[in-house]
């Protein structure tokens, strides 16, 4: 048995002798870049109390998260780290730039960038208005983490794995 080393680092077996013939080698310069997976998770969160045990949860499962305190410190971050920030996590109500104003500064910047809203208003306008802009779905606070991941796997599904 041949052992082929994947892309990914993980080892896929493979018999000898299959009939799958080797085809010409592409040169380096002739292939196409990897697509780029966008896996890190943009927290923001005012409450401390709320965001750092999140963060925890998050990254013990093994996820990528960057964590902010409000809407301004979320942009700034945001624009650095765009190419590895898959999805936002905002919170509706913080001092400084809400939810809803994060919300319309992150989409001027990518506007495809999956965003989950969360907030202990559930009865606030703004959710109903934000989820018609695009945000992909709406926590109630308190919520679970594991909510919080089933949330987070939708978000970053590629749409042809959506339903």
């Amino acid at each position: 048995m041949t052992t082929i080393p994947s892309g990914s680092g993980n080892n896929a077996s493979s018999s000898e002798g299959s009939d799958l013939a080797p085809g010409p080698k592409a040169k380096d310069s002739e292939r196409a870049p990897a697509p780029r997976v966008k896996r890190s998770v943009l927290l923001v969160e005012d409450d401390p109390m709320i965001r750092l045990p999140i963060v925890t949860a998050l990254r013990r499962q093994g996820r990528t998260v960057v964590a902010t305190a409000d809407g301004g410190e979320a942009l700034a971050v945001f624009a650095a780290q765009k190419d590895d920030i898959g999805v936002a996590v905002l919170d509706l109500v913080m001092p400084r730039k809400d939810g809803l104003a994060t919300f319309h500064d992150l989409r001027a910047i990518a506007p495809d960038l999956p965003v989950i809203l969360t907030s202990g208003l559930t009865d606030d306008e703004r959710i109903g208005r934000m989820l018609a802009l695009g945000a992909r779905e709406f926590l109630p606070k308190p919520y679970a983490v594991d909510e919080l991941c089933r949330a987070l796997d939708r978000a970053l599904a590629p749409a042809s794995e959506e339903k």
